[in-house]
Order: C-alpha cells, then sequence, then structure tokens
C-alpha cells in the first residue's frame, strides 16, 4: 500500500506537505520549501549616506543648500556654523560680514571647554615624549658574559653604575659587519644605551661605545684567567637590577690596577677584589674571633692559629677544630690575616710593597672562594684554573 503525497502551495510561496516529516521525501520538501522562501525574500540594501564635501566657493545669489564653512583665527581657535546661504540678494557680501562679526565674537568671548571625562582623557603629546624617553637609557657599565641567541643576536650580561646587573640582546651582533664592534668583549667598558620596557626581563640594546677595554692585559695567561674570574664572580654574586656604586667602583678601580702591569698587580688585585666583594655582599665573618667558641684570635700575647673548612663558614681555633673534628680543614696564616687587615684600610695602589705571587694570599683566596660558593650553591669554574695558572 503506497502512501501519496500531497502538496499545497500557499499564496506566500511556501510549501506544506503532509507527508511523514522524517522521512527522505519529508526533508526533501522541507529543504525545497526554505530555499523557496529565501529566493523569495525581498533583499534589503543599505545605502550610504552622501558625504556633503565642503567647499571654498561663496554659494550664489539664488543658491538654496546649505553650506557649512570654517574659518580658522589668528588665536589658533577652529569654530564651525552652518547657516543657509543668502536667498536673495546679497552675494558674498553677506559671506564676509558675517564670517567677521563671527571672528570678532570668538575673540572677545572664547567658547567655554567642558572638563573632560575621566574615561576620554588624553594625556598632551609631551606626556607621551616623556613616556618614551623615560624607556631610553644610556649608562656606564662592563660587560660580564655574552650567550649566543638565534642566527646573528647575543644576549649580554652587563653590569651598569646605576641599574645594577642587567641582561639584554644585542640584534644582529654576530654579523660581520655589526655595529657593536670589540665593546662586547669581557669586561670592557663601555657607554651602553638600551631600551627596558615594563615586564621584560631581557632588554633591547641599540648600542654601545667602547670606554676602555682590557685587550692589553689578555696577553698574559695568568691577567686572562684573573679576568675570567672577575666576570664570574659578578656575574653569580650580584643581584639583578639591583644599583651597587661600591661594587661599580671597585671592578673599574681592579682592572685600572691590573693594567699598570706591575709585578705582581694580577694577584693583588685578585685578593683585593675577592675580599671586598664578599665584604660588600655581606657573607665576611668575623676574621678575629673563633666561631666556636668565641676566642679572640688576635691575641698578641698568645696569638691563636686559625682554621677554616668548606662546611663552616668562618673560623676556628685549634682546640674548636679539634673538638668538632674538622680533620680537612685549611690554616689561615697569620701573614694572610695582616693582608686581610691591611686591605680593609689603605686602597690597592697603596698598598706595603711585597713581593707578590701566587702563594702570597693563597689560604686567604681559598677561604674567599668557599664563602661565595656556599651563597651560590655551586663550584666555580675559574678558581682552579686561577690557581693553576703560573
Amino acid at each position: 500500500m503506497t502512501r501519496t503525497k500531497q502538496t499545497a502551495i500557499g499564496q506566500n510561496g511556501s510549501v506544506f506537505s503532509n507527508s511523514n516529516p522524517d522521512s527522505r521525501a519529508g526533508r526533501a520538501a522541507k529543504s525545497g520549501a526554505r530555499k523557496r522562501r529565501i529566493a523569495t525574500r525581498p533583499t534589503l540594501v543599505r545605502r550610504r549616506r552622501p558625504v556633503q564635501q565642503t567647499s571654498n566657493r561663496v554659494p550664489g545669489e539664488n543658491s538654496t543648500t546649505h553650506t557649512k564653512q570654517t574659518a580658522i583665527g589668528q588665536i589658533g581657535l577652529v569654530f564651525s556654523n552652518s547657516i543657509p546661504g543668502p536667498r536673495a540678494g546679497g552675494g558674498a557680501a553677506k559671506w564676509v560680514g558675517f564670517f567677521e562679526s563671527q571672528f570678532h565674537a570668538v575673540r572677545l568671548n572664547p567658547p567655554v571647554q567642558s572638563a573632560p571625562h575621566d574615561n576620554l582623557d588624553i594625556p598632551a603629546v609631551s606626556s607621551f615624549i616623556n613616556i618614551y624617553a623615560m624607556s631610553a637609557r644610556v649608562s656606564e657599565a662592563f660587560v660580564l658574559q655574552t650567550w649566543p641567541f638565534r642566527e646573528a643576536d647575543v644576549v649580554v650580561s652587563f653590569f651598569t653604575r646605576d641599574h645594577g646587573k642587567l641582561r639584554g640582546v644585542a640584534r644582529r651582533a654576530r654579523r660581520p659587519k655589526s655595529g657593536f664592534g670589540s665593546g662586547l668583549e669581557r669586561l670592557s667598558q663601555i657607554r651602553m644605551s638600551y631600551y627596558q620596557r615594563e615586564n621584560r626581563e631581557l632588554v633591547n640594546i641599540d648600542s654601545c661605545e667602547l670606554v676602555q677595554s682590557q685587550f692589553s692585559v689578555i696577553h698574559d695567561f695568568s691577567a686572562a684567567c684573573a679576568l675570567d674570574f672577575l666576570a664570574e664572580v659578578s656575574e653569580q654574586l650580584l643581584p639583578a637590577n639591583e644599583p651597587g656604586e661600591k661594587q661599580f667602583r671597585l671592578l673599574a678601580t681592579v682592572l685600572e690596577h691590573m693594567r699598570t702591569a706591575a709585578p705582581g698587580a694580577v694577584w693583588r688585585a685578585v685578593t683585593y677584589f675577592s675580599l671586598w666583594t664578599v665584604k660588600l655582599a655581606g657573607l665576611l665573618p668575623d676574621m678575629h674571633v673563633c666561631l666556636g667558641c668565641g676566642g679572640w684570635l688576635e691575641d698578641p700575647e698568645h696569638p691563636s692559629r686559625a682554621f677554616f673548612s668548606r662546611f663552616t663558614s668562618g673560623l676556628h681555633c685549634h682546640d674548636c677544630r679539634r673538638d668538632l673534628h674538622l680533620n680537612s680543614a685549611y690554616e689561615m696564616s697569620p701573614e694572610s690575616r695582616l693582608i686581610a687587615q691591611e686591605i680593609f684600610r689603605s686602597p690597592i695602589g697603596q698598598m706595603t710593597e711585597r713581593p707578590w705571587t701566587r702563594a702570597t694570599a693563597a689560604d686567604l683566596r681559598r677561604f674567599l672562594a668557599q664563602q661565595i660558593e656556599s651563597h651560590i650553591e655551586r663550584r666555580l669554574v675559574t678558581v682552579p684554573v686561577l690557581e693553576a695558572a703560573a
């Protein structure tokens, strides 16, 4: 028994079907009716409003259009008036008289400007200039370390005088014709120009001007190792974005003393820098008192021997060393303790003349290196290389 499909077409062109809507024929009928309704639906065309163009031409006598005229006064005010053109007679004379009266009215009674809303308050152009000018900085700095980045860029860690240690990206610094030149060499004293954005860890390095290089020092192997030591200690120990004027002057003074090429200048500079760096970082313990019993180590009548270990942060006397079982402790000589006291009292260029060699104050440098390594929780790579340099 077949089912007959009856179809009625209404006046609006819609198709109705009395067949089963779930069948294939019913779905086809619904689809066809939907397409016919879309095809017969009137199309709405949205027309754009014509733009009324202004003209500098004065309208004629019989002009009935409304023309918008704008006049700019000498005082920099712009006023606009939309008035109907002259109906009959008058011509250009009426327009000239009207604009003269409006201009004098504006000069005598300038319009009162309402206070801007808070959400619409736009800063002046000078504010924008100040914002962008503050983001550009020029600082005197020392280059601590560099890392290759991408194809031709370099990530530079540098220590500035006024903003502390920073890291930035030098674009195209590894190309042969780079504008940075030798300014990004190790411990080069430069004048760095960079841009720093908020919520950005790396700054954008624009350019650098070389102030003082260390090329006159690196011909000596021990001096080259000393430069690596100074750079590594500064990189690992100094905090980021914290100004350190004293640390900057210390580094500049030590490098200047090394450039003198005096006998023993390298070991004097390394010892001087290590002791003052640990002192400025707040890591130097009291070198006159035993850490265990509190006894005075600098008694002139009964001087005591001083020992230090990697597992302790200070000096111990002979009795405390035996009680604490510090079998692997090192002894600090009285001469090294005297050198430490002299370093705190005198500049590096005014210290007592003595033959400085690798063995001079070697135990003091070992003690200071252990204090740095215990703070940064890692071994310094350049320490064994420096102590092995002849």
